[in-house]
């Protein structure tokens, strides 16, 4: 869960729960701290879960809009409408008169060897294999006009378009598109909202990415190679080293060591007169 004190003296919360149990994913920092990455995997779906209070607890009247790897999703979604800390944002569409809003869904890329990054490849200077998920604050501002009838939109939402190598597809490299859960489905009815988007207020992120990816944006340290870790030697079934000779015998030795390079002076007295073989001895 990313928390924010930001504009106005308000709390902006943002966090990536699973779509079906409400749990939140798995978060990491930066070494800095200043990025929070959320641990994802592919085929899992998943909700936005948005929250503001201000110092009192309160929730006060903010849209807000959900934007996913750089596309706007949701847009000037009530905040205050929703139980305190309760508002799930996902892809929302409307079809023959029918409003459906479903989960969103991490997808694996696929791509080939040497495929070109087109303009889509990245999200604000992020590498392919990661993805980020923000949510803008605005002022509710009321608005006067006839109601007007909600227009069919696109039914699914396919996600950025990213290329990538053949070794990455798959395994690290993953993307948001709409999922298939269905959180709620319902006729529409004319807007009779009464607010529109203001000022700006304020922002919050969170970025997201596989095990994998975290290890390439060195989140997690990478394994120490052989040469790093040194030489492990097994000494479980090595003999138990031989006891040290006591002082006694270190003395014996000394001693017989001292005898025998005396007698082989005196030998060599004996035959100073020529040479002196001592090969034998």
């Amino acid at each position: 869960m990313v928390t924010k004190e930001g504009n106005r003296q308000l709390t902006y919360t943002l966090e990536l729960v699973d779509a079906s149990t409400k749990a939140a994913f798995a978060e990491h920092g930066s070494r800095d701290g200043m990025t929070t990455y959320a641990e994802v995997e592919p085929g899992a779906e998943y909700f936005v879960r948005a929250d503001v209070r201000d110092q009192y607890g309160r929730v006060p009247k903010l849209l807000v809009d959900l934007v996913v790897d750089g596309t706007r999703i949701r847009r000037g979604y009530n905040l205050w409408k929703k139980p305190a800390g309760q508002c799930y944002l996902g892809f929302s569409s409307m079809f023959d008169g029918i409003k459906t809003v479903t989960a969103l869904k991490f997808e694996k890329v696929t791509g080939t060897r040497g495929a070109s990054s087109p303009a889509g490849n990245a999200v604000g200077g992020l590498p392919p294999s990661i993805g980020q998920v923000s949510l803008e604050f605005h002022e509710a501002v009321k608005k006067n006009g006839p109601q007007r009838t909600k227009r069919d939109t696109r039914q699914e939402w396919s996600g950025r378009s990213v290329a990538a190598d053949s070794h990455a597809a798959g395994k690290k490299v993953i993307k948001s598109a709409s999922g298939t859960i269905v959180q709620s489905m319902k006729e529409a009815k004319p807007c009779t909202s009464r607010y529109k988007r203001g000022k700006f207020i304020d922002s919050i992120q969170l970025k997201y990415c596989t095990a994998q990816g975290l290890l390439s944006a060195g989140i997690f340290p990478t394994a120490p190679s052989q040469q790093e870790q040194g030489e492990v030697i097994d000494l479980t079934d090595a003999p138990e080293p031989e006891s040290a000779p006591s002082s006694s015998a270190k003395r014996s030795s000394s001693e017989g060591g001292d005898a025998s390079s005396n007698d082989g002076k005196k030998r060599a007295k004996l035959d100073s007169g020529g040479v002196v073989d001592l090969t034998d001895d």
